[in-house]
C-alpha cells in the first residue's frame, strides 16, 4: 500500500475520533471564515462601512450558520470535514466540475451587484421597504433550510458523485420528504431574498443565473444517482417535485 494512502487513512481515523468540542471548535472556524467572505462580498462594494442593510444581512448570515453549524456537528460529525476537502472528488463528473465552478462564479457576482446596487448605483427602483424585509425573512429562511439538510443527509458533499466508501444510501427523511433537493431549495430563497433586501432589482435579474446553473445541476446530479444508487428510482415516484412543491 502507498505511504501516501496510509497517512491520509490515519488522518481520517484521527478527525473521527476528535472530541466534539474540537470539531465544533473547527467546524465555527470554518463558518466564521466564510461569513467573512460573505462579509466582503456584500460590504466592500457598497463602499460604506455604516450601511445598516449590508451589516444586518452579515448578522442573520453568522447567527443562523453558527446554530446551524453546531447541530451539523451533532447530528453528521463527518460530514462538514467531507464538504472542507478542496480536492475534487473522485468520480465526479466534468458537467459538475464546470457546473459547480459557474455556479460560484455567478453566485459571487450576484452578491456583489446587488450590494453595489443597493446601497448607491440604483440602476433601477428597487423593492418597496415592506417587500424588503420579506427578502430578509427568505434569506434567513433559505440557509435555515440548507443547513437542515446538511443536518438530515450525511452524504451531502460538495461535488456531485457515489459515494461508495461512506456508505452511500438514499435519504428520504425530514426535508427530504418534502423535495428530492432541499439544499437547492434553500439556496434559491438566498438568491432571491439577498437582492430584495438589500433594494436591488438588477440582482434580482442577476439571480437568475445561479439559479439556473443549480436547475442543470439537479438534473446531473440525478442522472448520477440513478446510475448508481439502487432505489432511488422508487424515491423520485414518492417525492415527484425536484426543487419546489407542486412546481418542479
Amino acid at each position: 500500500m502507498p505511504r501516501h494512502t496510509t497517512i491520509t487513512r490515519d488522518q481520517d481515523v484521527l478527525k473521527r475520533h476528535l472530541p466534539t468540542r474540537w470539531r465544533i471548535g473547527r467546524a465555527l472556524l470554518n463558518t466564521l471564515l466564510s461569513a467573512a467572505g460573505f462579509a466582503v462580498c456584500v460590504l466592500v462594494p457598497a463602499g460604506a462601512w455604516t450601511w445598516w442593510r449590508g451589516w444586518l444581512l452579515v448578522l442573520v448570515f453568522v447567527i443562523v450558520h453558527v446554530f446551524g453549524t453546531i447541530r451539523i456537528v451533532r447530528f453528521n460529525p463527518d460530514l462538514l470535514p467531507e464538504r472542507a476537502r478542496m480536492r475534487p472528488g473522485p468520480g465526479q463528473p466534468i458537467a459538475d466540475k464546470v457546473l459547480l465552478g459557474a455556479f460560484k462564479l455567478t453566485y459571487a457576482m450576484m452578491l456583489i451587484v446587488s450590494a453595489a446596487d443597493g446601497s448607491r448605483l440604483h440602476v433601477w427602483p428597487g423593492p418597496g421597504k415592506a417587500v424588503s424585509w420579506v427578502g430578509l425573512v427568505m434569506f434567513a429562511s433559505g440557509w435555515w433550510l440548507v443547513l437542515r439538510a446538511l443536518e438530515t443527509n450525511a452524504f451531502a458533499v460538495r461535488v456531485v458523485r457515489h459515494q461508495p466508501e461512506r456508505g452511500h444510501r438514499i435519504v428520504d427523511v425530514g426535508v427530504y420528504r418534502v423535495v428530492r433537493h432541499p439544499m437547492y431549495a434553500g439556496l434559491v430563497g438566498v438568491m432571491i431574498g439577498v437582492p430584495v433586501w438589500l433594494g436591488s432589482t438588477l440582482g434580482l435579474l442577476l439571480a437568475a443565473a445561479p439559479i439556473g446553473v443549480l436547475a442543470v445541476r439537479i438534473l446531473v446530479e440525478e442522472r448520477v444517482l440513478r446510475e448508481h444508487m439502487s432505489g432511488y428510482v422508487e424515491y423520485t415516484q414518492r417525492v415527484r417535485k425536484r426543487l419546489v412543491p407542486g412546481v418542479w
